[in-house]
């Protein structure tokens, strides 16, 4: 059953719906627009829909919400992800209208940069493209930052670009400069955080500013500690092959940081699939912190995945859903 509409953009429309198959579980139902009036680019939209529905499905990572069906219903393409019940830090910015401080902000990151730590380690690296507040949502349950939203079809992205701000293509003021050239990396995805955590910091809107630059951090909030602006300085490069090379090494920057300014521990110093917990306050006694003096970076170990890296096989769903199109929108079984 449709609960709601969730939101709409260039690459679909995104409906909040129960299950109820599945006990009354929320999810997320997507459905792919195409505005191809060829058939045959049409046919590649929903070529890419389904190869990016395949590639989803194969993801196992416990901050980012699970693809459980895919369907179509005539000329129209849908996708059902899990449902992350809790804000996202856009909403958070609006509801606030304040910087977040910065310990909260960098533990956000630092769990955002083990999901992508994680993509970039499937074969062939998967990107995500649209890392934005919007896109990083606080669970109501875990008090944990998902990152979700990985956009669906990719195919013409140039031609849309401004009308559509595809997925593809980034939104402006995240998004860098190689991706509007089609160049995406996972290297891209790390500039995207970058630029999210300096308007966290900062509560510089970077959609309201000419595109690729970021003021120096502490010039907007005295706050914040010169190994951020650091941080945030290397990752904001335009050079892709300036900035952090890999996500685990900007992990092991803001991981360090929270070791040394804060005092967290926890799960931020190893990657293991599906087992990470809370991050945790070191204890005065703790040898963790005995060892880590001011200044002096802590050892903190590369992330590693778990020995066994084989992806999840999609089981199918013996069921069908279906779209009725009334004045009240809904999905049923049969």
């Amino acid at each position: 059953m449709i609960k709601k509409i969730l939101g709409q953009g260039g690459m679909g429309a995104a409906l909040l719906a129960t299950d109820i198959r599945l006990d009354g579980k929320s999810v997320v139902i997507k459905e792919l627009i195409s505005d191809n009036v060829d058939q045959n680019q049409r046919m590649e939209d929903v070529r890419n829909f389904k190869r990016e529905v395949a590639t989803l499905a194969h993801i196992d990572h416990p901050l980012v919400p699970n693809v459980t069906d895919h369907f179509q219903e005539g000329a129209r393409y849908f996708m059902v992800q899990e449902y992350v019940d809790g804000e996202n830090l856009e909403e958070r910015l609006n509801r606030t209208n304040q910087p977040f401080k910065e310990r909260e902000a960098l533990i956000c990151a630092s769990e955002v940069l083990d999901v992508l730590e994680y993509l970039s380690q499937q074969m062939p690296p998967i990107v995500h493209r649209d890392i934005k507040p919007a896109n990083i949502i606080i669970g109501a349950r875990d008090r944990r930052a998902h990152l979700v939203d990985f956009g669906i079809a990719r195919a013409d992205e140039v031609r849309n670009a401004q009308r559509k701000q595809t997925s593809a293509l980034g939104t402006p003021g995240y998004a860098p400069p190689e991706q509007y050239q089609g160049n995406a990396d996972p290297r891209s995805d790390l500039y995207a955080l970058a630029a999210t955590l300096h308007h966290l910091l900062t509560n510089r809107d970077p959609r309201n500013h000419p595109p690729f630059y970021y003021p120096a951090v502490r010039s907007l909030n005295q706050q914040l500690s010169p190994d951020i602006e650091r941080i945030l300085t290397r990752a904001l490069n335009n050079d892709i092959n300036q900035r952090y090379q890999s996500a685990a090494a900007m992990k092991q920057d803001i991981d360090a940081i929270l070791r040394q300014r804060f005092g967290i521990s926890g799960n931020i110093d190893s990657y293991t699939l599906g087992t990470s917990g809370p991050i945790q306050t070191i204890s005065a006694s703790s040898p963790t912190q005995a060892a880590t003096q001011p200044g002096t970076p802590p050892n903190i170990s590369q992330p590693t995945l778990a020995a066994n890296n084989t992806p999840p096989t999609l089981v199918p769903h013996h069921r069908r859903w279906v779209w009725l199109k009334t004045s009240e929108l809904a999905v049923v079984y049969h």
